[in-house]
């Protein structure tokens, strides 16, 4: 099943579990997969392996290859293809390497991404050699990621765009890598303080942020995955990026989801508002701001939202 709106191309790739599977189930994938190939306008085609089997309301995803590039090479990358305004990457900093790393983990669609703005891309599938791989943008053959749905998840659009951004590259450094991924860019402890862990559960406390950890958009999970969101942080416990989510998650992408995928180098169109916090500040701050290609500067108020612990599927 192909999916195109007009931005970046799905191909949805059913094994045959997914063909038996309740129609209902495929079609909340699509959905998914809709929203995000309008909202991204990055125009490649990701190829996604999806599994719909088994019970327990729970799911998984993330990609199926990764590779290593030069962080320089990341940097130059990610701040050349912003637009003007946009100080999403304005934090990162200059030089050969982030934090003492040089060599940073990029997803198959990540490669695909940045292969637009450099056509003579290679990235290397180990860090003791020169770079040898090279990926067109719109390969229809590439196996990039894969997504698993239990087949009686009660919501299977948010749980569709939860797995399929983290197959896009919305993910933790692995237990089994060295390097970490772009996403750890942006999740910090303190401001300036960013954290590089392989803990799936047990978590430091951490959140989401733009400016070097100043200003929260979002705290990070701690018991499931931290690279999904927390249930009771300052985005609000019906986010599709949860960590645990139910049936009244939203079906829809947030302002701060829509932040997060362009924070890992992907351009999207709806500008619009997200919710953020002063870090360390005795009051929060409250103002409109876009997302995408237009920044992200100013920031609106936190709202204290309550947990949703309950009639939940895990996610991760």
């Amino acid at each position: 099943m192909t999916i195109d709106q007009g931005g970046m191309v799905f191909n949805l790739i059913y094994d045959a579990a997914a063909m038996k599977a309740p129609a209902a189930i495929r079609a909340g994938i699509e959905q998914a997969a809709a929203m995000l190939s309008g909202a991204i306008t990055d125009r490649i085609t990701v190829n996604f392996q999806v599994d719909v089997s088994g019970t327990g309301r729970g799911a998984d995803g993330g990609p199926d290859s990764v590779w290593g590039l030069s962080y320089s090479k990341v940097h130059d990358l990610l701040s050349g293809s912003a637009a003007a305004g946009d100080r999403t990457f304005a934090s990162l900093p200059s030089g050969s390497s982030i934090d003492g790393r040089s060599l940073i983990t990029v997803t198959g669609a990540q490669v695909k991404l940045f292969t637009l703005y450099d056509p003579e891309l290679k990235v290397t599938d180990d860090p003791t050699k020169p770079a040898n791989v090279h990926l067109n943008p719109n390969d229809p053959t590439t196996d990039d990621a894969g997504i698993h749905l239990d087949a009686d998840v009660p919501n299977p659009v948010a749980v569709a765009l939860h797995e399929l951004t983290h197959g896009l590259g919305r993910m933790q450094l692995a237990p089994s890598e060295d390097l970490p991924p772009i996403f750890d860019f942006y999740r910090y402890t303190a401001p300036g303080v960013r954290l590089y862990s392989t803990q799936s559960s047990t978590s430091p406390a951490a959140y989401f942020s733009l400016d070097g950890g100043k200003t929260k958009l979002a705290d990070y999970g701690q018991t499931s995955d931290p690279a999904d969101f927390l249930n009771t942080g300052v985005q609000g416990p019906r986010d599709p990026f949860n960590e645990f989510g139910n049936e009244k998650s939203f079906q829809f992408l947030t302002m701060v989801d829509l932040a997060q995928i362009h924070a890992i180098g992907f351009h999207t169109i709806i500008p619009g508002l997200a919710v953020a916090h002063a870090v360390g500040h005795g009051a929060d701050l409250a103002s409109a701001h876009p997302v995408g290609g237009l920044g992200l500067d100013a920031q609106l108020q936190s709202l204290a939202h309550p947990a949703v612990l309950h009639d939940g599927f895990h996610l991760v």
